[in-house]
């Protein structure tokens, strides 16, 4: 059952970046049937171990493949109540398969029964990737929002939450002298710069003016007042024409929240900047 799993989450994990996710659904619930299947057949004890692996590895891969459509297609709005309803079905369903399986397995027997359950299990998937159908493939990305993705600020994070982040990002076209962020303003959004350069400056206790850095196409810069809930702690001014991708606050705090240690790094990337001047 460990090797399975294991084997499962390694295949599952390139598995989630892809945008179609019908095929891998449909191969993680015909894998789990086929092992169920031959978990029945098994006459010796090496069989029936190798059998375990291959419904293990088809479980996990089938639990992780529907969790990431679940994360890329419905509403934030009513997530919650939706994971309540799953997980209450969920939990009925192992119940009711734990009565009468055993039942079953005496009336006819555990080779009939685990026969049945994995043909069963193939065809519930099927009928599932029918039902989910484009869903599995939500729309197209706005242009760059891969190049964010790949920042590697976000290793580590789980493809679905941070796919999640990239469907609200919004572009933000930069020209000369435009400031995007100013000092003691309100801290609305997190910024990717996609092209163009931009001077970081603060004004200190005594009121001089400082720059504080440059920053340049893949730096980020937005973050400290969101994570403190504080107003902007420095100015950020176009030095040339550019284009940004912006995401809001409260994405920017569900991404954070997503990625265990996200706000560690973000924290140590601030401070190395504010070193490095």
């Amino acid at each position: 059952i460990g090797l399975g799993g294991l084997l499962g989450a390694i295949v599952a994990g390139p598995l989630t970046v892809r945008r179609n996710l019908l095929l891998p659904m449909l191969a993680g619930g015909i894998t789990l049937g086929v092992g169920l299947i031959l978990i029945g057949q098994g006459v010796v004890l090496i069989f029936t171990m190798a059998a375990f692996v291959i419904a293990t590895a088809g479980m996990l891969l089938l639990e992780i493949v529907v969790t990431t459509i679940f994360q890329r297609t419905v509403p934030d709005a009513i997530r919650g109540r939706t994971i309540g309803a799953m997980d209450t079905i969920t939990v009925s369903t192992y119940a009711l398969g734990a009565f009468l399986a055993p039942i079953l397995a005496d009336l006819f027997s555990p080779v009939a029964v685990l026969l049945v359950f994995g043909v069963a299990m193939a065809v519930a998937t099927v009928l599932g990737t029918a039902l989910v159908g484009q869903t599995a493939a939500p729309p197209p990305l706005i242009n760059g929002a891969d190049r964010f993705m790949r920042l590697p600020l976000f290793n580590g994070l789980a493809p679905a939450s941070l796919e999640n982040a990239a469907r609200h990002l919004v572009r933000v076209p930069i020209t000369a002298g435009e400031v995007v962020v100013r000092q003691g303003e309100p801290a609305d959004r997190f910024y990717h710069i996609l092209d163009g350069r931009l001077a970081v400056t603060q004004v200190d206790a005594a009121g001089e003016l400082r720059r504080l850095r440059t920053l340049v196409p893949d730096d980020l810069f937005g973050e400290i007042g969101l994570l403190r809930k504080v107003p902007r702690t420095a100015t950020v001014t176009a030095e040339t024409d550019g284009e940004l991708l912006a995401l809001y606050g409260d994405r920017f705090l569900d991404l954070v929240n997503a990625g265990p240690g996200l706000t560690s790094r973000l924290l140590d990337m601030h401070r190395g900047a504010q070193s490095g001047n």
